[in-house]
């Protein structure tokens, strides 16, 4: 459900407005991971930043690592989609006194990088941000105003947290969670079935703190985007599709919900926003909540302090009148370069041919010396959920057959 695009609500028009997405400085935050290492071949993956091309501004200017693909420019122009101005981060210069740079999220680094080009950040302070993105006291936030939370302990030290895993046991939970206090889409979450899996996280760990919370088998994961400046604004409520390792797939962008369920939904994100609120905090807000298979209501798993590729997508989503709309997201290996053009032709193909509507929103490449990395995302859109089901489906066959690249 997109109530607003971003564009309509955002005081940027009389900005002179940078846009960058530094994805993955939140994982910095994490000193001293016990975690074993998450590094993969798709660590170098280029950050999404052609999630950026969607805000449907051609006046604001996007700050990219590199030129993205002129044959993907092409594709979205052909699809309707205003390009904003392109900057490599390497040449940006400034001097107008309107600037200001809108990233991802707000970091002491990107504070110390716009002090040095002279330029305002949009949003509220880093010190802020990293305080509402913090898993921990997300949770202890919750608690403290009697919202319900998932069954868990905090810890230190591996007899804390061998106690709190009995605990949990006992509790008839058969799927664990390790959290540290930061990271999105998966990341900075260790899930495990049995004690033995994290006996060397735990030493790694020592007696730093850690939380332990049973796994809750969910219906629904839900997500709802808010604008916070002197108001409070829903910009949209949707779904999200993630992997038994809770490892982000895609979204659904039109869930429905019966209406109690969405009303009381709404009142809990309300009164979560009013209370980030009162603390100072200005700009887009993410918050993560779950619905149980027996109906429970987690509204707040995570607070989000900054944009998700959803908020990129807002104003994109609301202009298209289809009943059904997801994304999927999968990465793609080859030893040899390959082109948009490629990868556009074979879709095309495998989808166009039953009518299906989809677009391709992000195409990111990174090669490590021995192969060829894309991440792809894919937005599938009809007026019938069968069709829309159908087409998935399709998409996931086709890939997994290795008949487009290898996955």
């Amino acid at each position: 459900m997109i109530y607003y695009g971003l564009d309509e609500l955002l005081s940027l028009e009389d900005k002179d407005a940078y846009w960058i997405m530094n994805l993955t400085d939140e994982q910095n935050w994490n000193k001293n991971s016990p975690f074993p290492s998450l590094l993969s071949d798709t660590t170098n993956l280029v950050v999404q930043q052609e999630q950026q091309l969607l805000l449907l501004n051609k006046k604001h200017t996007v700050l990219f690592q590199h030129q993205p693909s002129a044959q993907f420019l092409t594709y979205l122009k052909k699809k309707g989609i205003q390009i904003p101005k392109i900057k490599l981060v390497s040449d940006f210069r400034t001097y107008k006194e309107n600037s200001v740079i809108v990233p991802f999220i707000n970091t002491e680094s990107i504070e110390k990088w716009s002090e040095i080009k002279g330029v305002k950040v949009f949003g509220s302070d880093s010190s802020l941000v990293k305080l509402i993105n913090n898993k921990y006291w997300v949770r202890e936030l919750m608690l403290k105003y009697g919202f319900l939370t998932t069954k868990g302990y905090f810890c230190k030290g591996e007899e804390e947290t061998r106690k709190a895993y009995t605990r949990l046991s006992n509790d008839s939970f058969k799927k664990y969670v390790l959290k540290l206090p930061y990271g999105s889409s998966g990341k900075g979450l260790f899930i495990f079935k049995e004690l033995q899996e994290v006996n060397s996280i735990l030493k790694r760990n020592g007696d730093n703190r850690l939380l332990i919370e049973g796994w809750h088998e969910s219906d629904r994961q839900l997500n709802t985007q808010i604008l916070i400046d002197e108001n409070i604004n829903i910009l949209s409520i949707t779904e999200q599709i993630i992997n038994h390792n809770a490892k982000y797939l895609g979204t659904n962008f039109t869930p429905t919900y019966k209406k109690e369920i969405l009303d009381n939904y709404k009142s809990k994100i309300w009164d979560i926003a009013e209370i980030i609120k009162n603390l100072g905090y200005k700009g887009v807000l993410g918050i993560d909540s779950i619905l149980d298979r027996e109906g429970n209501l987690y509204p707040a798993i995570e607070i989000n302090a900054r944009f998700t590729q959803v908020s990129y997508l807002t104003s994109l989503i609301k202009n298209i009148d289809k009943k059904y709309i997801e994304s999927r997201t999968v990465d793609l290996f080859s030893k040899t370069k390959r082109s948009f053009n490629e990868l556009n032709i074979q879709l095309d193909k495998l989808l166009s041919r039953h009518g299906f509507n989809y677009t391709i929103y992000t195409f990111a490449e990174s090669f490590t010396g021995s192969k060829y990395l894309y991440r792809i995302y894919v937005l599938f859109y009809t007026d019938y959920q069968v069709l829309l089901n159908s087409q998935i489906e399709l998409f996931y066959n086709y890939i997994r057959g290795g008949l487009l690249w290898t996955i």
